[in-house]
């Protein structure tokens, strides 16, 4: 599959590290996918084949969203080599470190400082990341970052045609 088809991949990697609160784009772009240059998802790029050999699948629960990402056995480490970098530039960001984010992770970054509640779990088969919270309000914000994204994500396929 194309990189950008893939841009989903990296929701469930990006949302296990946003702690963070108020992180403004450095650039003032507001791309919502932006896999160069935004600072938490460039190392999912700098990992040679890694985008390729990810699937993710994305869904709405009543209390928020759950993510599933499953990564190629042999890209494992690829994944785990991006997984650190993107701690570490977490870390930086809950500093207070300004850095450039793509509309997706600060949109992400906005459901996490209204208080959305994230989980994280390694399984057997890959790796699975919950959003949720209980404030109806809030539960509807993390749908509507669900919808966008999805919605975003079909514009990239419209100009990149069918897959390969």
């Amino acid at each position: 599959m194309k990189p950008m088809k893939m841009m989903f991949a990296f929701v469930a990697i990006a949302t296990l590290l946003f702690s963070t609160v108020g992180t403004v784009s450095a650039t003032g772009d507001s791309s919502w996918f932006d896999m160069t240059n935004c600072a938490l998802c460039a190392p999912l790029m700098a990992e040679k084949g890694l985008m390729e050999h990810m699937k993710f699948e994305n869904h709405k629960v009543a209390t928020g969203m759950i993510s599933v990402t499953t990564v190629d056995p042999a890209f494992d480490e690829a994944y785990q080599h991006a997984h650190q970098k993107m701690t570490e530039l977490s870390m930086k960001l809950a500093s207070g470190e300004k850095m450039p984010l793509c509309g997706y992770c600060q949109s992400l970054n906005g459901l996490m400082a209204a208080g959305a509640k994230m989980d994280n779990f390694k399984t057997g088969a890959g790796y699975v990341m919950t959003i949720t919270a209980t404030d109806p309000e809030l539960i509807a914000k993390i749908h509507a970052h669900l919808d966008r994204a999805a919605a975003e994500m079909g514009k990239v396929e419209k100009k990149e045609g069918p897959s390969q």
